[in-house]
């Protein structure tokens, strides 16, 4: 009771500094902005921070619209019945998740390496173990490509991610750091103890190179719903372009990397007006085009679009009983390809569409 208490306490104080940024003290503004916070979060379960970069302190929020918000740990619960818990790991860890889609005959990303541990590499161009130093550096010498991505076998947004490219002077990361065959053995030893896998690095459509100017891949975010009828449809989809120059990743992570959401229109597979949460309180901005290239996003036409609908419908039958999945898809040259499953995905509450989102969740 007193570890609740202390919780609710720091809360309050959290809140009241929060609604400074909006109003000044003792205002009438800033009572208003802190009791209408204190009751929002208490009611609909939000942090004061995720209440914050949605906009919910500042002064001017209209209040008729917080419904088409929902806070992280409503949709959790509401995830749960839908996904049991005692399958998260099939989508999380991803050493099972890519060996399964593969199984399942659904297409993803070639994969090179897997290991489970910060000691045993297995090869998956041979299917062999590589347990000694010698026979690691030789594989990474010998079978790698000129580019390839290495992920953590457990991880969200982007945390950990390296997109390593081979030189002539050795391997090159996105910041400028070499590395050679036996420093990335280290390097995996070293950053992965809990084991990682190391992938074909996907490359985007020449649209959407020409829309972003941004090489560096970027998905479309699918959110599939398999229905008490068992019945599977898309319920929302969202692109994710990176807005940014240096930002190897297309995370929002809640407006923090500065990425842009992009709504699709899942009939047409056309783009709306891009939506941003910011840092600074004052809730969602709408971006109307690129703002590397200047291109408007409005009505642009997203390539292969249909096929990674019916890609993620036909997935999704394959991951029951788990029912709602939020899948990020890359769109290529050769057709959609899965990145990954998310079992537990985050509101896309930019898109002012949850109370849409949570009828349909809720037959």
């Amino acid at each position: 009771m007193l570890k609740q208490l202390l919780k609710k306490t720091v809360q309050s104080i959290l809140i009241a500094r929060l609604a400074l940024k909006s109003a000044r003290f003792p205002s009438f503004d800033y009572f208003r902005v802190l009791m209408r916070n204190i009751r929002i979060c208490k009611q609909r379960r939000y942090t004061p921070i995720e209440a914050f970069r949605l906009g919910f302190f500042s002064k001017h929020f209209d209040t008729s619209l917080i419904d088409k918000f929902t806070s992280r740990k409503v949709l959790t619960k509401i995830q749960e019945r839908l996904n049991h818990p005692s399958w998260a790991e099939l989508a999380k860890n991803k050493a099972i998740f890519y060996s399964y889609c593969l199984q399942a005959k659904i297409r993803v990303p070639q994969w090179y390496v897997v290991s489970t541990s910060e000691r045993l590499f297995w090869d998956c161009y041979n299917n062999r173990m590589l347990s000694c130093l010698k026979s690691k550096i030789e594989f990474i010498k010998r079978y790698l490509p000129s580019k390839f991505v290495i992920k953590p076998i457990r991880g969200a947004y982007g945390v950990r991610v390296v997109i390593i490219n081979k030189t002539s002077k050795g391997f090159k990361d996105t910041e400028g750091n070499f590395y050679s065959a036996s420093d990335i053995v280290e390097y995996l030893q070293a950053r992965y103890p809990e084991g990682f896998i190391i992938q074909q690095r996907v490359e985007n459509h020449p649209a959407i190179v020409a829309l972003t100017g941004i090489d560096a891949l970027q998905t479309a975010r699918i959110i599939s719903l398999i229905d008490n009828e068992k019945k599977c449809r898309i319920i929302h989809a969202h692109f994710k372009p990176i807005t940014k120059l240096r930002v190897f990743i297309d995370t929002h992570l809640q407006g923090l990397t500065g990425n842009v959401e992009v709504p699709i229109d899942i009939e047409k597979g056309t783009l709306g007006a891009g939506n941003q949460i910011t840092s600074t309180g004052q809730g969602i901005i709408t971006i109307s085009k690129h703002p590397i290239t200047g291109k408007s996003f409005q009505d642009f036409k997203l390539p292969v679009w249909h096929e990674a609908c019916d890609m993620v419908k036909e997935a999704a039958y394959k991951f029951l009983p788990i029912r709602a999945i939020g899948w990020d898809v890359a769109l290529t040259p050769s057709g959609p390809r899965i990145i990954e499953a998310n079992i537990w995905w985050d509101p896309p509450n930019q898109h002012m569409r949850m109370d849409e989102m949570l009828k349909e969740m809720s037959h």
